[in-house]
C-alpha cells in the first residue's frame, strides 16, 4: 500500500494521559488542515497479505510522526461524521 501525501495516520494527544490514533488530513501547504477519528474505521484488504499491510501502513506512519504528536486543541475534526472524535 502507497503512502498518500495528502493524509495519513498521526498520533493525537487527548489529555497527558490519552492518546489515539487519527487520520490527519493536509492542505496544499503540507499543515494538517482536518483530523478524523479511525476507531471507527474498519481496516479491509482483499486478501491476507493486503490487510496485513494496510496494519504495517498505519503502524510505520504512527511511529514515523511519534516525535510530532498533534494537539487536541490545535487541530480541526472533522465534523461530517456522525460520532464525535473527541476534538
Amino acid at each position: 500500500m502507497k503512502w498518500n501525501p495528502h493524509w495519513s495516520y498521526r498520533i493525537l494527544k487527548i489529555s497527558p494521559q490519552e492518546y489515539k490514533a487519527v487520520e490527519a488530513y493536509y492542505d496544499e501547504d503540507g499543515n494538517v488542515d482536518n483530523i478524523t477519528d479511525i476507531s471507527a474505521l474498519r481496516f479491509v484488504g482483499d486478501d491476507v497479505e493486503e490487510l496485513i499491510s494496510v496494519f504495517e501502513l498505519a503502524l510505520n506512519e504512527l511511529k514515523k510522526n511519534k516525535d510530532n504528536v498533534l494537539e487536541e486543541s490545535n487541530d480541526k475534526c472533522n465534523r461530517d461524521a456522525d460520532e464525535d472524535c473527541g476534538c
